[in-house]
């Protein structure tokens, strides 16, 4: 559960362990951690299975035969979302805003999986192949080994994984070659997008970070902006990020020897030769590391007799560092210092005479630094600022537009946009980019037009943008933003979107009257005087 404290799951024996039903009877039932406090929630002669918890933990999603349901954590209120053709392959997928349930179903006239979305009322079932795939071919191939020692092949579809800001999924498809060898790889897509991105590493065992700038998989950990994976040598592991994003807690059996070796050209023809303690064997099973690879630790190993002891966080380093692969020529990203290239003669001509369009230089490499971009942004002080894209430059010698609006930009809006101080456009919408809008923004005293809608922006509105004294357009529509202060006074203000967004209060007159776009689901009020 969401709190830490009782586990959800799908069982054949409940209390005294005998089996209600070997082949079809399996029910749903909560504990504690400790195994106590047992609460069976459902009971009938079906296959209820793949229990998963609402992110609040008020709710749990799961599959009954064929059709999905929803219940109560207590059992109480158990309502029917959908009945399908064929059952649910995989465990459902909440939205992070919980209204929505993702899921995937074999196709009933082929051996693909098809990736379906859901209102959880029951409304608005989406068939979004379309949207994330154009065979939405989920299927894939594995080799474990039961309790018994046997290898066994079996089945494996991979689910489909929301983002934690809830606009992206990401999932993994089955890459046919020709005819020969598939391949499955890693994709993400915009819930609302008929455009995937394929990243270069093979999506399984999929996992966010929590700040949504990286994924880690069975063995990779891939930016999302494509530009680059680090190869912790941990093959075939499930991860789990920390709350924090710092740290990867892996349940495998770790590399320990071995080389690796990349084509860049043809990521598809990768050779990766390691040597690690066989699958069936004694060694470790669960560790933790830094996202980069390094530091890592034992939390768990596996004794000779198959038993469990524990790893204490001994370190497990055994000399070889891992290694990060970048794509396209990409390279390491530039180190911090190299804005100071910025009087290099190549992104400002005549550096001496230009020393604003220097400094702006500086804070667009700052800001270049600060989000993950895809494809990454060509701003280098390889060439002149002139050709980096989306930007313009006046003939005064001062950066006058940044136009990035769909440039699937992730993490914070930056603060250092706030030095742009002859900035007269700033284009930010239609990206995913989060937090609170930084109070620096009102120090573009110049700026005509700022646009930051459909974001992932949250929290009050600053008053700091107050001090726009020249804004005419400010777009805030479709964002997470909560209140606007009551001493906001933009006075030449002429257009303002703020629909799309769970704003309480009221909204200062002046601004009020200037409100643009469909705002119905915000009841303003206007402000006493």
């Amino acid at each position: 559960s969401p709190g830490g404290s009782t586990i959800a799951y799908a069982t054949l024996r409940h209390g005294t362990g005998i089996f209600w039903n070997r082949t079809r009877h399996l029910e749903i039932v909560t504990a504690a951690l400790d195994g106590s406090d047992s609460r069976r929630l459902t009971e009938n002669e079906s296959a209820d299975r793949y229990p998963v918890w609402s992110l609040d933990g008020s709710q749990i999603a799961f599959a009954r035969d064929t059709d999905l349901f929803v219940m109560s954590s207590d059992g109480s209120d158990l309502r029917q979302i959908v009945s399908l053709d064929y059952g649910v392959a995989l465990p459902p997928a909440w939205s992070p805003d919980g209204r929505r349930l993702t899921f995937v179903t074999e196709d009933s006239g082929s051996s693909d999986y098809i990736a379906h979305m859901v209102e959880i009322d029951g409304t608005g079932l989406t068939r979004i192949e379309e949207t994330l795939s154009p065979r939405a071919a989920f299927m894939l191939f594995d080799v474990g080994v039961d309790a018994s020692g046997y290898n066994r092949t079996y089945r494996v579809v991979n689910s489909l994984v929301w983002s934690p800001e809830g606009r992206r999924i990401a999932f993994g498809k089955v890459i046919e070659n020709g005819g020969e060898k598939e391949r499955v790889r890693l994709y993400v897509s915009a819930v609302d997008s008929s455009m995937p991105i394929e990243l270069p590493v093979r999506g399984r065992n999929i996992s966010w970070s929590p700040d949504g700038l990286e994924i880690a998989t069975e063995s990779f950990i891939v930016k999302v902006d494509g530009s680059s994976f680090v190869d912790p040598r941990s093959p075939g592991g499930f991860a789990s990020w920390s709350p924090d994003g710092s740290r990867i807690a892996i349940n495998s059996q770790p590399a320990t020897k071995g080389k690796l070796l990349y084509d860049l050209d043809e990521f598809d023809d990768i050779e990766r030769t390691i040597e690690s303690t066989p699958s069936n064997g004694p060694g470790i099973v669960l560790y933790t590391m830094n996202k980069d690879g390094t530091d890592r630790r034992i939390l768990v190993e596996q004794n000779a007799d198959g038993s469990l002891s524990e790893g204490n966080g001994r370190p497990l380093d055994d000399g070889h560092p891992p290694a990060t692969i970048y794509f396209d020529g990409v390279g390491p990203p530039p180190a911090p210092f190299d804005i100071e290239q910025c009087s290099n003669g190549v992104v400002v001509p005549n550096p001496d005479e230009n020393p604003m369009l220097v400094g702006d230089c500086k804070t667009l490499l700052r800001i270049r630094d600060s989000v993950a971009a895809n494809p990454p942004l060509n701003w280098s002080t390889d060439t002149s600022i002139t050709e980096w894209e989306r930007i313009g430059v006046s003939d005064a010698g001062v950066v006058r537009r940044v136009l990035l609006a769909g440039r699937s930009l992730i993490g914070p809006v930056s603060p250092y946009f706030g030095s742009l101080s002859g900035l007269r456009y700033l284009d930010l919408r239609r990206n995913s980019l989060s937090g609170e809008i930084p109070v620096e923004l009102g120090n573009l005293t110049s700026l005509l037009q700022l646009h930051l809608d459909y974001n992932e922006l949250e929290g009050e509105i600053p008053v700091e943008l107050g001090n726009l004294a020249n804004l005419r357009e400010l777009g805030l529509s479709d964002n997470r933003l909560t209140s606007v202060p009551e001493d906001l006074s933009l006075t030449n203000l002429r257009m303002i979107w703020l629909g799309g967004n769970p704003i309480e209060g009221c909204i200062p007159g002046e601004i009020l009257e200037v409100v643009r776009g469909d705002s119905s689901d915000n009841p303003f009020e206007p402000c006493e005087n």
